[in-house]
């Protein structure tokens, strides 16, 4: 039921926001197309986040009526998302907030999170590492926000074509729940369901035909979120510490080789967008030229091709989530792997892709 509910409030305020279009597609319209980061083509409201947030809201509202002394958790987490989602949703509206603000209101939510709800990274399955660093006052604090904000911008960042981000949600949180179920964490499970039912009445609208965008409240927001379940689903100690970071392994790792990417590779600020991502790498060289999917729509075929790298970090994760040194196989497995794939796009020619 509260799966149901979320993904009825979430399509609800979805039609809502397209059926009020014109009253306000001056403000929430990406009017401005010809960004480096821009592949579609024509305006459409990219306030999508707003219709996922009330349909989330509106799930943990009816658990809570269901379960009055486990709203706490929920009412929380949306007290900690104002801020990360206020940084984004300005963005959309102005589109000119900068990314070190917005991370910074990553951060600061996630503080909240830590304060109010008990949230930390309190291990990470090295003894030694464990015992002597995470105990020092703070350093467990730094650690959880650094990865909670991390996560937020990360999941900004492959917000780039119809469905790709949501998708790659719903896989995430059907592997969540998997091991959410199998080690009997109710309070986990349900924050998934309210999740997935608020992802999905959204999910309706953006793939394959793109009619509304998440925005980047909307997708901060849900790398809040994710992060937020990462830590609640670790208070049981038989889930390997590594296996978030796993699922999570597409974002997290586009991120970090973003970052290497364009200060040592190509030497601009890591703040400045540019068109080298790996799914603009596949919408260019690999749905432009052999993909015929969807009535040639290329912006909707890179979605899949994406999935499918994505859930090639998840596999291991639903069958030895209780294993550290497979997470950690894994991880280094598909950081390999996306190296391995991403430079066989480009074919080697770095200083054509990467000077052009």
């Amino acid at each position: 039921m509260v799966f149901l509910v979320a993904l009825a409030v979430s399509i609800l305020f979805t039609v809502v926001i397209l059926t009020t279009d014109k009253f306000h597609k001056n403000f929430t319209h990406d009017r401005d197309l010809s960004g480096r980061q821009k592949f579609h083509y024509v305006p459409v409201p990219r306030v999508g986040g707003v219709a996922f947030i009330l349909g989330f809201f509106g799930g943990a509202v009816y658990y809570g009526f269901e379960n009055d002394n486990e709203l706490y958790l929920l009412y929380w987490a949306g007290v900690a998302a104002v801020p990360v989602f206020i940084g984004g949703f300005l963005e959309d509206l102005s589109k000119n907030i900068k990314v070190i603000n917005r991370l910074l209101l990553a951060f600061f939510s996630a503080a909240i999170a830590h304060y109010e709800l008990g949230l930390s990274l309190d291990r990470i399955g090295w003894v030694w590492f464990d015992e002597n660093i995470l105990v020092i006052p703070g350093v467990s604090l730094a650690l959880m926000v650094f990865m909670v904000g991390g996560v937020a911008h990360a999941t900004n960042i492959i917000d780039g074509f119809n469905g790709l981000l949501l998708g790659f949600v719903v896989l995430v949180l059907g592997v969540f729940g998997w091991v959410a179920y199998q080690v009997g964490d109710v309070l986990a499970l349900n924050m998934i369901l309210i999740m997935g039912g608020a992802t999905v009445g959204l999910f309706i609208f953006n793939f394959p035909r793109g009619k509304i965008f998440l925005g980047d409240g909307g997708a901060y927001f849900i790398g809040f979120l994710l992060a937020l379940i990462s830590l609640l689903i670790l208070r049981n100690r038989q889930i390997s510490p590594w296996f978030p970071l796993l699922v999570l392994s597409y974002p997290v790792f586009e991120t970090i080789f973003s970052i290497y990417r364009k200060k040592v590779l190509r030497g601009t600020p890591i703040t400045q967008p540019d068109r080298f991502h790996l799914h603009m790498l596949v919408h260019r060289r690999i749905v432009g030229k052999y993909g015929k999917w969807f009535g040639g729509n290329r912006n909707a075929a890179t979605a899949p091709v994406m999935w499918g790298v994505s859930s090639l970090g998840m596999l291991p994760a639903l069958f030895w989530w209780d294993r550290d040194w497979v997470m950690q196989l894994s991880i280094f497995a598909f950081c390999f792997g996306y190296i391995m794939f991403y430079f066989s796009i480009v074919r080697f020619k770095f200083r054509r892709i990467f000077t052009s």
